[in-house]
């Protein structure tokens, strides 16, 4: 399914193998926006406000301002806690060496998006 070839590879934790599908996905990710100009990157890491206007732009949708501000309101908010306030997660200071690659990868997408 991911083009790896199981006689060569070794037997790896589930956290290492969930690592090696992450940088798989994002190697396909950076191969797709490097071969298409339709397709549009989105860093989640910017919040929901710039990715809509991201997505506005590149689509040519002008959104009313009332329904920018509505947008506005309602990502201050937790997705899945809609009475709480939203608190962006901490990255991890001391990543484990299996998660190095999908790192690099994903350091490589947001460059392009």
């Amino acid at each position: 399914m991911f083009g790896w070839e199981p006689a060569n590879e070794p037997l790896i934790s589930l956290d290492a193998y969930m690592c090696k599908v992450l940088d798989t996905y994002y190697q396909r990710m950076l191969l797709m926006a490097r071969q298409d100009a339709n397709t549009l990157l989105l860093n989640y890491n910017l919040g929901p406000l710039p990715i809509l206007e991201q997505f506005c732009a590149f689509t040519g949708t002008r959104l009313p301002a009332s329904l920018l501000e509505e947008a506005y309101t309602r990502s201050r908010y937790h997705g899945k806690y809609p009475g709480a306030l939203f608190t962006p997660y901490l990255p991890l200071q001391n990543p484990p060496p299996f998660l190095q690659a999908a790192l690099e990868s994903y350091a490589q997408l947001v460059t392009i998006a």
